[in-house]
C-alpha cells in the first residue's frame, strides 16, 4: 500500500487504495492512522530547511522573485 505513494501522489483517498490494491475497504480505513504515524515521524526527522525547500521553491515559480530562509 505504501508503494502506491510519490512525490508527484503525496495524497490517496480510500477508495483509490482500495481500487488499485483489491483490499477490503476496513482494510484501507484501519491502515491510515498507522500511514499517519509513519509520515509524521519522517517529517520529525527533517531539518527547517529541509522541510522549507519546497515551499520556498513554489514561491520563486509563482512570483518570478528570490525567496530566501534565515534561520537566524
Amino acid at each position: 500500500m505504501l508503494g502506491l505513494f510519490a512525490e508527484q501522489r503525496p495524497a490517496m483517498k480510500p477508495t483509490d487504495i482500495v481500487t488499485e490494491t483489491g483490499l477490503p475497504m476496513p482494510t484501507a480505513y484501519r491502515l491510515a492512522p498507522k500511514v499517519l504515524t509513519l509520515g509524521f515521524s519522517a517529517l520529525r526527522s527533517l531539518g527547517l530547511v529541509q522541510l522549507a525547500e519546497g515551499p520556498l521553491r513554489r514561491v520563486v515559480e509563482a512570483t518570478g522573485q528570490t525567496a530566501n530562509l534565515r534561520t537566524r
